[in-house]
C-alpha cells in the first residue's frame, strides 16, 4: 500500500479502473489477502503441489508486471529465485512446505498483486485455486464430507470429486508427480490466459 502512495483504483476487466477509495483498504485488500492465502493452503499435500502453483503465477504476475511498465517488477526477483528453488527440492521430496511455506507464497502473491497493481492478474491466475476451495468447502460444510485420494501401488486414484485432486484423480487415476504435473497445468493454462488479457486490454 506505501508503494502505491495512496493510490486506492484498481484496473477490472468489466469496469475499467475502479477508485474504491477508503473502501481499498478496509475491504479490498483484506479480502485479496484472505481469499488468495487461505486458497492457496488448500491445495496441498503433494509433493511440489504447494510451491510450483504459486510459483508459475508469480512469473506470470512478473511478465506481466513488466510488459505494463511496473517499476516494482524487481521486488519479485528474489522471492521469484526462492519459490522456484523450493518448488525445486519440494518436487524431488527433499524438503517439506507446510502450512507456513504455503501461507508465506499466498501473502507474498497476494502482496505483490497490490503493489503493482495486477489484482486482476492473480485473480484470472488463482481461479484453479478458488475452485478448489470451493469444491472441499462446499463438501466439507454442507455434505460433511472430506476429499481423500487413494493409494492403489503407485496409483493415486479417488472414488469422489470432492477437490481439484479428487476430481482430477477421479477420471484420470495416476502417479503423485503426473496429478501435481498436471494440477501445475492448469495453473499454467490460468496464468497465460491472465497474462494474454491483461496485454489485450
Amino acid at each position: 500500500i506505501i508503494f502505491r502512495e495512496g493510490e486506492t483504483s484498481m484496473n477490472t476487466y468489466f469496469w475499467g479502473k475502479v477508485d474504491f477509495g477508503p473502501l481499498y483498504y478496509f475491504l479490498i485488500v483484506p479480502l485479496i489477502v484472505t481469499v488468495t492465502t487461505n486458497t492457496v493452503n488448500q491445495l496441498g499435500g503433494l509433493n511440489g503441489l504447494e510451491s510450483i502453483c504459486p510459483s508459475i503465477i508469480l512469473t506470470g504476475m512478473l511478465i506481466t508486471s513488466i510488459v505494463h511498465g511496473r517499476r516494482v517488477w524487481s521486488l519479485l526477483c528474489i522471492p521469484l529465485a526462492v519459490s522456484w528453488l523450493l518448488a525445486y527440492y519440494n518436487f524431488r521430496g527433499k524438503i517439506f512446505i507446510g502450512n507456513t511455506g504455503s501461507f508465506a507464497l499466498g501473502i507474498t502473491l497476494a502482496a505483490y498483486a497490490i503493489i503493482a497493481n495486477i489484482e486482476q492478474t492473480l485473480a484470472i491466475s488463482i481461479i484453479p485455486y478458488i475452485l478448489n476451495s470451493s469444491l472441499v468447502l462446499i463438501n466439507a460444510l454442507f455434505l460433511k464430507q472430506r476429499a481423500r485420494l487413494e493409494m492403489d501401488g503407485l496409483i493415486l486414484k479417488a472414488s469422489h470429486r470432492r477437490s481439484l485432486l479428487t476430481l482430477i484423480a477421479y477420471y484420470h487415476p495416476t502417479t503423485e508427480r503426473k496429478l501435481v504435473l498436471l494440477v501445475s497445468l492448469l495453473f499454467t493454462l490460468a496464468t497465460t490466459t491472465a497474462i494474454l488479457i491483461s496485454i489485450t486490454r
